[in-house]
């Protein structure tokens, strides 16, 4: 049988040690992440949490780890506090302890306004007129998009140039 995705794991012959080695090599994995990929292929619940106890042990394996390269990615891609909570809840991270998280990754509110304010320089620049209304809230919802919070998107703003944030005007 050729090699494909869908025979990876239990189908493949391969062990939950061997599995799991293949996705760490790809990229990082939270603790409880890698003990549902390894659920969802089909090992055991005993010979899963060994894997991934073994690979914590080792320090192969750890949610600071993971949360290091969702940083990274947070700030390459230009993306806030919001989408870093979501993704770590996503990979089985409690809120408590991902606030712990961002902060021994030095996420804080200065990093993501650094990431907001490049991001909006590199998208948005000098290209609209941002004072119009209609555009100026649809950059705002842009941004809030990308998991910034609002007082981010706020400072971002002004710090663009955007003369009122609240102006009401009748159209």
């Amino acid at each position: 049988m050729p090699f494909s995705p869908a025979t990876r794991g239990r189908e493949s012959g391969k062990t939950a040690l061997m599995y799991a080695t293949d996705l760490l090599a790809r990229r990082a994995y939270g603790e409880a992440e890698l003990l549902k990929k390894l659920r969802a292929k089909g090992f055991a619940a005993d010979e899963s949490r060994e894997v991934v106890e073994k690979f914590r042990a080792k320090g192969i394996l750890s949610d600071l780890s993971f949360v290091e390269q969702l940083v990274r990615e947070a700030q390459r891609s230009g993306r806030g506090r919001f989408w870093l909570l979501n993704k770590m809840r996503e990979a089985g991270i409690e809120s408590a302890a991902a606030d712990d998280l961002l902060l021994k990754n030095d996420f804080d509110a200065d990093t993501e306004l650094a990431i907001g304010q490049h991001y909006f320089a590199r998208h948005f620049g000098a290209k609209e007129d941002l004072n119009e209304p209609k555009k100026r809230a649809a950059a705002m919802r842009h941004l809030q998009g990308r998991g910034f919070t609002s007082g981010v998107i706020y400072k971002v703003m002004r710090a663009g140039g955007v003369d009122d944030l609240f102006e009401l005007t009748e159209d």
